[in-house]
């Protein structure tokens, strides 16, 4: 089964309060609000995912908003994230973190986002680099991270009760062994934030709620399911 990470780890960067990552499946999701999209393609080949994100500014929000593009293994801590966070303040940027094989953590805030920026995680057979509009912001052995069974997250998340994420992810590229990968068809929904897509984009909306439903869904049909394949 896909397991799912959530983006406390980044969160915990942002705000004291925040938790350490975890690793949950969903029947033990209760903490976020979030929507994680699944590309479960083998990621140890070479890959290139590049997204224009929106993310609205989080004004009325307590704490913060994120969304971006996270690779990590099916085993272990290790994981590479790419994307943009909203505070009550209104400011939207970039960032980048890096969670490594010892659970070490580490985060860089970047340019602003406003209205939009493009991010962007790129594989080789070495190294996984992040990218915000173009510019390298984080290079990264493969060899030091130990990626057991690479997969990628797209993610965004809502992180107090009552807070809101609206993001949106237009894919610029998305291949893998020269390859254009196909539109995701599964993904996770947590305390009341949904994910909807078409061929070239991804949209996250809601607002955390503690009743919202915790399921699998279908991103063809909408239909709830027991797991991702």
């Amino acid at each position: 089964m896909i397991r799912a990470r959530y983006a406390a780890a980044t969160l915990a960067a942002l705000a004291v309060a925040v938790a350490i990552p975890s690793v949950a499946t969903v029947k033990t999701v209760s903490r976020d609000g979030e929507a994680t999209v699944y590309l479960s393609r083998d990621f140890s080949k070479p890959f290139d995912l590049a997204y224009a994100v929106t993310l609205r500014p989080a004004l009325g929000n307590t704490s913060f908003a994120t969304a971006g593009v996270m690779v990590l293994g099916m085993v272990g801590p290790a994981s590479v994230y790419v994307g943009v966070y909203s505070g009550p303040t209104g400011k939207v940027a970039a960032f980048t973190t890096m969670t490594g094989a010892a659970r070490t953590n580490a985060f860089k805030t970047l340019s602003s986002c406003l209205p939009s920026c493009t991010i962007e995680l790129r594989g080789d057979a070495k190294n996984i680099q992040a990218l915000v509009n173009d510019r390298v912001v984080g290079t990264w052995m493969r060899s030091a991270l130990r990626l057991v069974r690479p997969y990628v997250q797209i993610n965004a998340e809502a992180t107090a009760i009552g807070d809101s994420v609206h993001a949106s992810l237009t894919t610029v590229r998305a291949t893998i062994d020269g390859e254009k990968l196909p539109a995701p068809t599964c993904a996770i929904t947590t305390q009341g934030v949904e994910p909807t897509v078409d061929p070239n984009v991804i949209w996250f909306s809601g607002t955390r709620r503690a009743d919202a439903r915790v399921t699998y869904i279908s991103l063809v049909d909408g239909r709830a399911m027991d797991r991702c394949p």
